[in-house]
């Protein structure tokens, strides 16, 4: 499956609360295309309309689906591509430069090991 950088898909999840089932959930491709053509995986980040915790890191976007929406930043996580149902929309150019400054800058915050 091909992905690129900036699309947004519904992914599915396991659902943590039950053994059956499975959550979906919009996500946003946010690996580097070159990687997403030679791995099985893809780093995404989710998206929520969902009120979110006041220490969440999140940019607001609009998406033709979805509406006002949240990228939740610090909640980057990777996925198989057969998780990945459909393709939703893309993320405007703009939008991707706030999320990629905001990824950034939330790695280099993080506390040193």
């Amino acid at each position: 499956m091909e992905v690129k950088r900036g699309e947004v898909y519904l992914a599915s999840f396991p659902n943590p609360h039950t053994k059956e089932g499975e959550d979906l959930r919009p996500v946003l491709i946010i690996q580097n295309d070159c990687v997403s053509q030679s791995l099985s995986t893809v780093t995404v980040l989710p998206i929520t309309k969902g009120i979110i915790p006041s220490f969440s890191t999140f940019i607001q976007i609009y998406l033709q689906p979805l509406g006002e929406c949240k990228v939740l930043i610090n909640n980057m996580t990777t996925i198989p591509k057969e998780r990945l149902i459909r393709k939703l929309d893309v993320v405007c150019e703009k939008d991707m430069e706030r999320i990629t400054y905001a990824v950034l800058k939330d790695l280099a915050n993080m506390p040193a090991r």
